[in-house]
């Protein structure tokens, strides 16, 4: 009688979960966070980029019913909404601005899908933000399992082991490693934050857990060298760097052992890679710096000078494509010949760094915007670390550990990456950072 009372009780206690908004909204999270790296549509022309977007976009949608929900239920929990109200803020800002934007676009039907996209950014930020409390350690699991099985995948395709998908015969065969994420800079650009996340739950997990984040940590590590991104290796050393300068000798030792084996796997799996900083002293020394940015020095260019042109509401959201040829052909009357060396018939969707895109976009505001979104990501608590050391909660330590470092990777990869423009890293780094700040706080 009494089991039989409890299993009432439990089924509903699982029956109320999901009619709670903030439980649905963990479900939907735990679920994007695990289908979205792996979605594709081998058929599709697009077969891994717009995949992504669409559920990008889904995730969005369902959240908004689960948002409604929570609006109207009368156990609003306006102590957390206060404690958010800078998140709030700032995001209301980033709506406002991308809106204002578009209406002064040099090409509205292109920025209202970016802006589209925005909403549905914001969306998931705050939703990771406010169901917090409700999302389990399993998000972290999920997101380095989803990390690892595209680093097996693209491992396996750089090194010739096997190849699962068919491209164009004439495609150079780096370009192949894929995994399902699209091409190899998309998954160093993805893998990044697991990558630095599995390191960091190594340190904050205890016992049979924390070999486990080790040996995923491992793999993803093998996986961002497979890839071969050179700016998704850096910003992952510095996001280990600043980890291991804030934290105790003992987890400083581990971060730094985790850095040691993936660099000396780097070295050993690339033999080339020992020549690299000979070849870039001499790039640099014949100024051929077509080469040394593989040809992007010309789409950097373009965007300073649309920012120039337009610095108060930029080009557009989504419209620097729409005006990259323009710009492009006018660079040679203003810079040196071996700054705009490049392929001229070749037209940039994205400039690459994501600094100079939402400068060119939507003006030094909405740059701020983005600077200052940064800032709040990496902000520490006011509460002192002595109190953090003795709280052995896996989510608040994680969380803790994660901010300062998560903010530095976005920074740097944003600058010769687009992290904003591809659904699967722009995922990660939005749950990442809005659950990082609610497990923080709900602690």
């Amino acid at each position: 009688m009494a089991r039989k009372s409890l299993q009432q009780t439990q089924k509903k206690s699982v029956a109320g979960s999901w009619r709670n908004p903030a439980g649905a909204a963990s479900a939907v999270l735990l679920a994007a966070t695990a289908v979205i790296p792996i979605i594709i549509s081998p058929s599709g022309e697009d077969a891994f980029r717009l995949p992504k977007e669409l559920a990008f976009r889904a995730v969005a949608s369902l959240l908004i019913v689960a948002g409604a929900f929570a609006a109207t239920a009368p156990n609003i929990d306006w102590a957390k909404i206060r404690l958010a109200r800078r998140e709030i803020v700032l995001a209301g800002l980033i709506l406002f601005w991308t809106a204002a934007t578009t209406l002064t676009s040099t090409n509205r039907s292109l920025s209202a899908w970016s802006f589209v996209t925005v909403v549905a950014s914001v969306i998931i930020f705050l939703a990771s933000l406010f169901a917090s409390a409700s999302v389990p350690v399993l998000w972290v699991d999920l997101l380095l399992i989803a990390a690892s099985i595209n680093s097996v995948f693209v491992s396996l395709q750089e090194f010739g082991v096997w190849n699962p998908f068919a491209f164009p015969p004439d495609l150079e065969p780096h370009m192949k490693s894929s995994a399902f994420i699209g091409n190899p800079n998309d998954v160093g650009a993805y893998l990044v934050v697991p990558g630095l996340a599995a390191v960091v739950a190594a340190v904050a997990a205890v016992n049979r857990r924390r070999w486990f984040y080790v040996l995923l940590a491992l793999v993803i590590g093998g996986g961002l060298i497979a890839s071969g991104t050179r700016t998704a290796l850096m910003a992952y050393a510095a996001g280990l760097i600043v980890f291991a300068l804030v934290r105790r000798p003992r987890h400083t030792a581990i971060a730094l052992a985790v850095f040691t084996v993936i660099a000396i796997g780097l070295v050993v799996s690339r033999p080339g890679s020992r020549s690299a900083v000979r070849s870039v002293r001499d790039m640099v020394a014949q100024r051929r710096f077509d080469i040394l940015l593989s040809d992007r020095l010309p789409a950097f260019l373009s965007a300073w000078e649309m920012a120039r042109s337009h610095p108060l509401v930029g080009v557009g959201p989504g419209c620097f494509k729409y005006n990259y040829m323009e710009y492009r052909i006018a660079l040679q009357s203003k810079y040196p010949p071996e700054w705009v060396r490049g392929r001229y018939h070749q037209n940039f969707a994205e400039v690459h760094n994501d600094h100079l895109q939402v400068l060119a976009e939507t003006g030094i505001p909405g740059y701020c915007l983005l600077l200052a979104s940064v800032l709040v990501l990496a902000g520490l608590d006011r509460r002192s670390r002595q109190e953090s050391e003795g709280n052995r909660n896996l989510k608040e330590a994680f969380a803790r550990d994660l901010r300062l470092p998560l903010a530095c990777v976005f920074f740097l990869l944003a600058m010769a990456q687009f992290p904003l423009e591809v659904a699967a890293p722009r995922f990660v780094f939005l749950t990442a950072a809005g659950l990082c700040i609610g497990w923080q706080r709900d602690a």
